[in-house]
């Protein structure tokens, strides 16, 4: 004879109230095979409530972290930007034997590279995110607006010269470009 939940609770009806006691109520109409009353199923309406509130807490906590970090990395993005067109503007020149120009325009953020040799193609980068702030070139004074150009010369020379790049918190890098086009970077600012 095989004893199971079921068989007991309609074999002996007795036992079952016996064992009662002695199994938590939830799990003893489990195991006899009843199902659960809908009030006992599920989560109630306060723990789902409860574990909403949490979250929102959690991701309120957080949400000023995720902007600074978008926004430092804009920043970063740009200075990099900006550093890889300098490289690449002293690269070709060199390597093309031809003298280039770099503008910079503040009023769109626009990065050109432009060649007298029409052999080589134009090159553009728009700095996104972020504004050129100003560009001091040696020898020149410093622009917060208009159009600022540095030549690169065949054999890699170029003019000094500093861009300031900003993001909307007051946060700066300033990158300083040398003669032979090597460029260190500052950054200033809370990022």
């Amino acid at each position: 004879m095989t004893v199971s939940g079921v068989q007991v609770t309609k074999m002996c009806p007795k036992l079952s109230r016996a064992l009662a006691p002695c199994l938590p109520r939830r799990s003893l109409r489990r195991s006899l095979g009843s199902p659960a009353r809908p009030d006992e199923a599920g989560f109630t309406l306060i723990e789902v409530l409860l574990v909403v509130l949490l979250m929102a807490i959690a991701v309120a906590i957080a949400w000023p972290s995720f902007v600074r970090s978008f926004q430092g990395q804009r920043l970063s993005t740009a200075a990099r930007t900006l550093v890889t067109v300098t490289r690449y503007a002293r690269s070709m020149a060199v390597l093309k034997q031809s003298d280039l120009v770099l503008t910079f325009n503040l009023a769109n953020g626009q990065i050109d590279l432009v060649s007298s040799n029409t052999s080589l193609p134009s090159f553009s980068r728009v700095v996104s995110g972020v504004r050129l702030q100003e560009v001091a070139i040696e020898g020149a004074e410093p622009l917060t607006e208009g159009v600022g150009r540095v030549q690169f010369l065949r054999n890699g020379v170029c003019n000094p010269f500093v861009v300031t790049l900003a993001d909307r918190s007051g946060n700066q890098v300033r990158l300083s470009v040398d003669a032979l086009g090597s460029v260190k970077s500052k950054v200033f600012g809370t990022q």
